[in-house]
């Protein structure tokens, strides 16, 4: 069975549940397969990846972004966004 890449160029991940729940500091199991993808579109689509930079920073901000948040990365905290910016310069 294929995944399909869902709308606004995310990579699916309602299939990768976050480390350990709940652990002090541990970030989701996802987040460096979403930082090389992010790092590779900057290289291959500008102007897609700041509209998820946008979204991102929505997202780091407690916002949902359309669906996006509760749909593929509902167990990635306001700080797992953050940390996110900040890996990719963007914060």
């Amino acid at each position: 069975m294929s995944k399909e890449e869902p709308e606004y160029g995310y990579l699916d991940s309602t299939d990768e549940s976050s480390s350990e729940e709940g652990a002090p500091g541990s970030l989701p199991r996802d987040f460096n397969s979403r930082l090389s993808s992010l790092r590779e579109e900057k290289e291959t689509s500008v102007s897609e990846y700041y509209s998820v930079i946008n979204e991102i920073r929505g997202m780091a901000n407690g916002g949902d972004a359309g669906g996006i948040r509760e749909k593929h990365y509902h167990k990635w905290s306001d700080e797992d966004f953050t940390k996110l910016l900040e890996e990719l310069g963007e914060k």
